[in-house]
C-alpha cells in the first residue's frame, strides 16, 4: 500500500485505529478458509490484506471530512458469501477477492486493483485503488460508479 496516496486525515484515523506504514500481518489462515470456501486469492489482494485486514473504522464527520464506518475483514467480508461472487465477477469484469464491509455492502477488490461494493441490490466502483478507496470514505462530492442496480 502506497501511504503517500492516502490522505494525512485518513492515515491518522487508520493509526488510531492499530495500524501502521509497515503493518504486516500473516494472513495464511485467512486466506486458507476462504480458499477452502472457493475464492481464489491473488497479490493484490494479499498485499491489501496484509496491511490491513482486522482493522474497524467508526469515525464521526470532522473539520470538513465526512464520518465513515467499514471493516476490513476478509472473513467477515467473505465467509459464506461466495454464492454471489460469480455475478459480481461478470458484471468487474476481473476476478475478485473479498476485503470486508461496511453497513450496505460487501467490499471487494479486483485483480486490476479496483475496489468494488456489493450487495443484492447493486455493485458499485467504488475506487480505482486501496488508497483511493480509504480516502473517498472520508472526502465528500466523492460519489461511487453504480455498474448495476437491482431493476
Amino acid at each position: 500500500m502506497n501511504v503517500d496516496l492516502i490522505d494525512s486525515y485518513v492515515v491518522k484515523v487508520l493509526m488510531t485505529n492499530n495500524w501502521t506504514v509497515d503493518r504486516k500481518i500473516d494472513i495464511v489462515p485467512v486466506i486458507k478458509q476462504l480458499e477452502s470456501e472457493g475464492y481464489r486469492c491473488f497479490e493484490y489482494a494479499k498485499e491489501v490484506l496484509e496491511s490491513l485486514n482486522g482493522i474497524s473504522i467508526y469515525a464521526d464527520s470532522v473539520d470538513g471530512y465526512m464520518g465513515a464506518q467499514f471493516v476490513i475483514d476478509a472473513l467477515e467480508g467473505g465467509s459464506g458469501e461466495y454464492d454471489r461472487l460469480e455475478d459480481f465477477e461478470q458484471i468487474a469484469g476481473e476476478k475478485l477477492f473479498p476485503i470486508g464491509h461496511n453497513p450496505i455492502e460487501f467490499i471487494y477488490v479486483g485483480e486490476s486493483k479496483n475496489v468494488y461494493g456489493g450487495s443484492w441490490r447493486e455493485f458499485r466502483l467504488i475506487g480505482n485503488n486501496i488508497e483511493e478507496y480509504l480516502n473517498r470514505n472520508f472526502i465528500k462530492d466523492s460519489p461511487f460508479k453504480v455498474l448495476w442496480r437491482e431493476s
